[in-house]
């Protein structure tokens, strides 16, 4: 059986809930394999090998709210146990689904169903900052569009954008096991052939500007390589922001603002999105 390198991460009795949401966007492209929840105040959270799981050690240590410990977690298949009872989430019409509940969800006419399989911690649409996302596409309409997701993950806004009538959709992320679960994903639904998937990292200043990017990662990432996000972008396109804590969200509307125009924010479960015109 295998056994995964982890943590436990321990919440203190009486701790905000913006604390859970730091700890969550710290964990934010460090290896997550999965994180099991045996109680409201205790994360297990699962990486994939210990380099992983010692860069999660090192960006956790010292932070208020709770406590940390590594341990080891044996593969006895509860992340998938865990995420049986996942069910289809819809946002305007769009329902995102497991392939188990996809006979459930809502084929009602002009709904587009989304069929992603939860796991490897690359979401699955449950997470406000997904749905934040999803609602600001809709908004935007991709149809006819270039579009890039920057930070794939499951490959959930991209394979939404290509179902959206995008002209072209290029989905990149530095993590190989990530482009694995996107392309089994989008292997589970319908697609027009203009979904392509490439590791690469948009802070290398080598890929063709789109008329909509996607930028679902963090707050302090978001920040730091602001003048990169906008160069992904064609003059007067779109860029949609998430991954934004409540508390980050001045200093991340103050960073774009100075080089665009913020034109919508919204906000989900102390999560928020932006809407940036370059």
């Amino acid at each position: 059986m295998r056994i995964w390198p982890a943590l436990a991460v321990t919440f203190r009795a009486g701790s905000p809930s913006e604390v859970q949401d730091l700890v969550s966007a710290a964990l934010d492209g460090l290896g997550v394999v999965a994180i099991d929840e045996p109680s409201d105040d205790v994360w297990r959270v699962c990486f994939r090998d210990e380099t992983s799981r010692a860069s999660a050690l090192e960006q956790l240590a010292g932070g208020a709210g709770f406590t940390v410990e590594s341990l080891d977690m044996p593969d006895d298949d509860w992340a998938r146990r865990s995420q049986a009872s996942l069910g289809a989430i819809r946002v305007g019409h769009l329902v995102v689904t497991p392939p188990w509940a996809d006979e459930a969800a809502n084929r009602a006419p002009g709904t587009l169903t989304i069929v992603i399989e939860p796991g490897m911690g690359f979401g699955s649409g449950h997470h406000a900052t997904t749905r934040l996302c999803l609602a600001a596409l809709l908004a935007e309409s991709p149809t006819g569009k270039t579009v890039l997701d920057v930070g794939t993950g499951s490959g959930v806004l991209a394979i939404a954008a290509a179902m959206l009538d995008a002209k072209s959709v290029l989905a990149i992320d530095v993590d190989p096991d990530a482009l694995d679960s996107a392309r089994t994903n989008a292997a589970l639904n319908v697609l027009r052939p203009v979904l392509e998937f490439r590791e690469a990292d948009f802070r290398a200043g080598t890929l063709p500007r789109r008329d909509i990017v996607l930028a679902n990662l963090t707050g302090g990432m978001l920040i730091a390589a602001v003048e990169n996000v906008m160069g992904c972008c064609v003059p007067g396109g779109t860029i949609i922001l998430s991954g934004i804590t409540s508390d980050e969200s001045p200093d991340v509307t103050a960073a774009f603002a100075r080089r665009g125009s913020i034109r919508h924010s919204a906000e989900e479960a102390g999560w928020v999105s932006l809407v940036v015109r370059a």
